[in-house]
């Protein structure tokens, strides 16, 4: 998973406004909060080669094209 909750970011239900407004004011209040998960976020990005990345979405969609023709 790209967010794991509380290390990188927050998960919520994807219909539960009030939700998402608390996850979002935990991190307004919580400055250290913020900061932790940032880099977090940070650290697990830079794990990821984007050549490879582009490689892998460049197949996938060549893959899907020639299942169309």
């Amino acid at each position: 998973a790209l967010v794991r909750d509380g290390v990188n970011g927050r998960l919520v239900e994807p219909e539960d406004p009030a939700a998402y407004a608390d996850a979002i004011a935990s991190y307004a209040g919580d400055r250290v909060a913020l900061a932790a998960a940032s880099r977090a976020g940070q650290d697990f990005a830079a794990g990821f080669v984007w050549d490879d990345i582009n490689q892998t979405v460049l197949d996938t969609y060549v893959s899907v094209a020639a299942g169309h023709r």
